[in-house]
């Protein structure tokens, strides 16, 4: 037997029960001015209240309008985050040459070479 689960969006959890208008009235005096600014974009996507292009049928007597909502583009949020993550990745397979394998150089400060060197073979 498969079950099937419903992903929830975070816009979904945030609004849930108020929960993000109870955490922000408790913690607004630390919260940091982006997060806020990120959690209010999401909160607004795809909601009339950012604006929206609408657009109408041709043909003469007809009143049918579509309205496409306007997205907030926030890396927060779980729709418009994941396109612009797939955009950036796609923009980075046309920079980096196509190759089988991938080499990643790790470089860290002088001054933690000899922790590295010394601690690099010990088991706790």
């Amino acid at each position: 037997m498969t079950y099937k689960t419903k992903r929830l969006k975070i816009k979904q959890i945030l609004l849930t029960n108020n929960s993000w208008w109870n955490f922000f009235e408790k913690y607004k005096k630390i919260l940091r001015k982006d997060v806020i600014i990120a959690i209010t974009k999401l909160l607004s996507c795809k909601n009339k209240i950012r604006g929206f292009h609408e657009y109408s049928c041709l043909t003469p007597g007809c009143s049918h309008i579509k309205h496409v909502l306007f997205t907030c583009k926030s890396k927060a949020c779980s729709s418009c985050g994941k396109k612009s993550t797939e955009l950036w990745i796609n923009k980075q397979y046309e920079v980096l040459p196509d190759t089988s394998y991938v080499h990643i150089t790790f470089t860290m400060p002088s001054q933690l070479w000899e922790f590295f060197w010394t601690t690099h073979c010990v088991i706790p």
